[in-house]
């Protein structure tokens, strides 16, 4: 039992300390996380006073309790005024908090420079006994009013809050933390007070306060993001994996050992045997099954949206048949109610002779916005934030929150979430309106996350369709030449974006009317930039088709995918399911982050991207491995990260510049441009290229080039 409570009560200080180190480093900006990580720290010396007396045997036991109930006092007092300001973006009452603080600080005044509280204490080894002082009714009164006090505050605002949508978490935190508070009562006062039982106090407390800062860690973590239905079901799937491989073979070892004590022979082979076969047992039979009862929900949302994507694919077959488009939007529009059981969904598509998004398919209940001015504050935001918008981001997103008229309108037209969709210029072609949930709940997180692969997806085919559409109708009767440059002339960038401490510049050849080459740069935030280069081969419209399509995709990212790996496995999913191609596409992506100075990236069997770090005059080659996006929709992608030392210059390339071969027919060399990146380092990445550039038109002379060549340089300071 003793080390029961010390691995306890350890485990709880490390946690303690935690986090305060998480909401003083990252989140103390907010009033509610510097409050909790002062709850953290009182919680960390409460723990220490359970602690002292294993391993200082001198120490004044009585003075530690007194200490040790002080401050259980203030943590309980403080828990409830973080329920008085959580969530952060509710109003507080000042006067009212100050008040309530009163009862709390004169208990703990009583219960440390007193003995009216606690009267005296002993230590047995494993267990602290304490006597009662006179006063101690009053102390469990303060004690119980802040308890019932956090248990109305809470309730109340589960009831009452405006985000209806975090009221629904907010009932899993309510729930969560009086599971605690339960604890608490039974082990601080029932046990001890009523049946004057001390054994289970200090791991009562323990085990409540871990359970307590768990919770509402996660809690204050990100009030945008929050799932509080799968965090629970994580935490009880780890608990079950945890209590089914621990109790059972500690069971068996402890049995095989009494046995043997009591002279019996059993042969250690035997009960490893035993062991193994239960493990494998509980490994391979039950903990599947319990892992697949626990991902039901997220289980039913996978198989509903892959039946999706195969009627999508089975609808893109009517490509260029009169009918296509009123299929197109049955399939999509009609399929949100069997996806995510939505009770109404309208789309508005923007009309280039009203300037303004025009009601083009709507289910469900007809909507009351039919029309929206292209200069509306809806559209504004959705330009701002360029992904799935739901009502609960009007109050926890920074961004949203100033569009207190979107807000308005949304409740007004009873709308939970909205979907913009962009065309390959990243101007905004529609809006996807999606009313409430037929049952009356909130959209559940996993929902959410569904809806955002259902915004990209159908972006993807809507722009691809306009785009093919768009490109045939100009290209009527003309060779096939012609489309993969109209193709390229309207995916390749003229002008590369930039954030601090890195500046792209790019050069492009367009030599093959084969060729479906393509790279990009896109901001995420203002911290953090994602770079493509992908080459789909040459096999001319199918190439520039499926080029067309990967930059699409990743002109549609939204700030969510700002990893290498979130975006390889986006792309690697539209390049496996798209209804144009069964291509593939060699690429290589890259994040880099102004803050950290740091490259993450990902080779999918493209050439690896060049560094030449000018500090000490030397190149190296970032490369990992990677097979082509479009060929196994499974894939992993692992992305390697590379920090910045120092200035230097960076270059990737495509197999085109092998191409390139002078009158002697020998190909152009990686190894000259490394020599003009040496030569030049004190040069911008445009002067560069164009050094580059020049050389090859040099090297070659009148050879002519038949490959498309793209280079790209960058620099980071």
């Amino acid at each position: 039992m003793k080390y029961i409570i010390i691995l306890f009560c350890f485990s709880t200080l490390l946690y303690a300390l935690y986090v305060v180190l998480v909401n003083v480093l990252k989140r103390f900006s907010y009033a509610v996380n510097r409050l909790f990580s002062f709850i953290g720290l009182l919680t960390a010396g409460m723990i220490s006073c359970l602690l002292m007396p294993f391993f200082i045997s001198n120490i004044g036991i009585t003075e530690v309790t007194r200490w040790y109930f002080a401050l259980i006092i203030i943590i309980n007092q403080a828990f409830f005024h973080y329920t008085q300001i959580f969530p952060r973006w509710e109003k507080k009452s000042p006067l009212f908090i100050v008040i309530s603080a009163i009862p709390g600080v004169i208990a703990f005044l009583l219960t440390v420079v007193s003995n009216d509280i606690i009267l005296s204490a002993s230590f047995d080894g494993i267990h602290i006994w304490f006597v009662y002082g006179q006063f101690i009714m009053l102390y469990l009164v303060v004690f119980v009013f802040y308890i019932i006090g956090t248990f109305f505050t809470l309730y109340y605002k589960v009831r009452r809050l405006e985000n209806t949508s975090f009221r629904y978490q907010l009932f899993y935190v309510f729930m969560g933390n009086h599971v605690g508070a339960l604890i608490i009562l039974i082990s601080f006062i029932i046990l001890p007070y009523v049946f004057k039982r001390f054994e289970y106090h200090s791991l009562g407390i323990t085990l409540a306060a871990l359970l307590l800062l768990y919770i509402n860690n996660y809690a204050i973590s990100d009030e945008r993001y929050l799932n509080f239905k799968e965090f629970y079901l994580k935490i009880l799937y780890y608990g079950i994996v945890l209590v089914f491989t621990v109790i059972p073979t500690y069971w068996i070892l402890a049995n095989s050992y009494r046995y043997f004590m009591a002279g019996g022979q059993i042969p250690a082979v035997a009960v490893s045997l035993l062991n193994f076969v239960y493990l494998v047992f509980f490994t391979r039979i039950i903990q599947p099954y319990v892992e697949k009862l626990i991902k039901r929900e997220y289980a039913g949302l996978e198989k509903r949206f892959n039946e999706f994507i195969q009627a999508l694919s089975q609808v893109e077959e009517f490509e260029g048949d009169p009918t296509y488009w009123d299929r197109f939007f049955t399939t999509t529009m009609d399929s949100l109610e069997y996806l995510f059981n939505v009770s109404s969904a309208s789309f508005v598509m923007y009309n280039e002779a009203e300037k303004a998004y025009i009601l083009s398919h709507t289910i469900g209940q007809q909507p009351v916005i039919k029309r929206i001015s292209a200069d509306d504050s809806l559209v504004q935001l959705c330009q701002i934030v360029k992904t799935t918008i739901h009502q609960s981001l009007f109050y926890t997103d920074e961004t949203i929150k100033p569009y207190d008229d979107v807000l308005t309108l949304v409740k007004n037209n009873s709308i939970e979430v909205i979907l913009p969709c962009f065309d390959q210029s990243d101007k905004i072609i529609g809006i996807i309106f999606i009313g409430p949930q037929k049952k009356g709940r909130p959209y559940t997180f996993n929902e959410i996350e569904f809806m955002e692969l259902y915004r990209v997806k159908f972006n993807n085919a809507l722009v691809n369709s306009l785009q093919i559409e768009e490109v045939k109708s100009k290209q009527v009767g003309e060779h096939d030449n012609l489309v993969v440059s109209a193709i390229k002339n309207s995916i390749i960038p003229r002008q590369m974006p930039y954030i601090d401490h890195i500046r792209i510049s790019s050069f492009f050849m367009n030599n093959s009317h084969l060729g479906g080459e393509f790279f990009n740069a896109k901001v995420l935030h203002k911290n953090a930039l994602a770079f493509l280069v992908s080459d789909c081969s040459y096999s001319g419209v199918d190439a520039a088709v499926l080029a067309l399509e990967i930059y699409a995709a990743f002109e549609s990212l939204s700030p969510i995918y700002d990893t290498p790996e979130k975006i390889m496995q986006l792309l690697n999913w539209v390049v496996c399911t798209s209804r144009f191609t069964e291509r593939y596409a060699t690429s290589f992506c890259f994040t880099f982050n102004s803050e950290t100075l740091s490259l993450k990236y990902i080779n999918a069997a493209f050439n690896p991207l060049i560094i030449y770090e000018i500090h000490n005059d030397s190149f190296i080659e970032l490369d990992t491995k990677g097979i082509p996006i479009g060929i196994e929709k499974d894939f992993i992608y692992e992305s390697k990260e590379y920090g910045i030392k120092g200035p230097c210059i960076g270059c990737i390339y495509s197999n085109g510049i092998t191409g390139a071969v002078n009158q002697m027919g020998q190909p152009y060399s990686i190894g000259r441009i490394k020599d003009l990146m040496r030569l030049h380092s004190n040069e911008s990445p445009a002067l560069i290229i164009r050094r580059i550039s020049s050389d090859i038109d040099t090297y070659t002379g009148n050879t002519a080039v038949k490959e498309d060549i793209s280079i790209i340089i960058f620099r980071i300071e």
